[in-house]
């Protein structure tokens, strides 16, 4: 619990600071705005966008915009070192996406003796 608790205090720490702060906004607002498409190949064999992909519609029906899961996660990737997005499928089909905070996730780990 300890290491995990400095972490976030180090991560809160230098985000109060302005120019790390300023920088990280502007690399991670930068990098959400690049367009994510899936695309397919046609029956003509140019290369379309696939909008009925369960990826395309999973990214288009988040409860927050793309924009802001992408850069939180970015953010917290640049921070703390981990950003996570949660993959929600239904019988094997991508449903949905869903940031998770990193201070909300929980790694264990099961070592096979």
């Amino acid at each position: 619990f300890s290491i995990f608790h400095n972490i976030l205090k180090r991560q809160k720490s230098s985000m109060s600071l302005s120019a790390v702060f300023s920088a990280t906004e502007i690399i991670c607002s930068t990098l959400a705005e690049i367009p994510i498409l899936v695309k397919r190949i046609g029956q003509n064999g140019k290369k379309e966008i696939d909008v009925e992909n369960p990826i395309s519609i999973a990214l288009n029906n988040a409860l927050i915009s793309k924009f802001t899961m992408i850069k939180c996660a970015l953010r917290d990737m640049y921070i703390s070192g981990n950003g996570f997005i949660y993959i929600k499928r239904s019988r094997g089909i991508v449903t949905g996406l869903q940031y998770c905070p990193v201070s909300t996730v929980t790694i264990n780990y099961n070592y096979i003796t």
